[in-house]
Formats: structure tokens, C-alpha cells, sequence
């Protein structure tokens, strides 16, 4: 899970300076989230 979320969030930070910093944020809160349920 641990390599996969690293992966996820160096992709994120390439997106950062294609989206809106705004909406960027929105994207991790959601991923967040996701990712914590998925740990249980």
C-alpha cells in the first residue's frame, strides 16, 4: 500500500503546477480519506 501511495503522491505533486492549487488540495483531502478507509 505504502509504495503505491508514495507513487500516487509524486504524481499528485506533477499535477500541482497543471491544476488549480484549490482544487489540488480538494483531490488529496479526498485521496486522504480513501486511502485511510483503506487502512482501516
Amino acid at each position: 500500500m505504502f509504495p503505491v501511495l508514495i507513487l500516487l503522491l509524486d504524481a499528485q505533486k506533477n499535477l500541482l503546477g497543471k491544476l488549480n492549487v484549490g482544487k489540488s488540495k480538494e483531490i488529496l483531502e479526498v485521496f486522504y480519506v480513501l486511502a485511510g478507509r483503506a487502512d482501516g
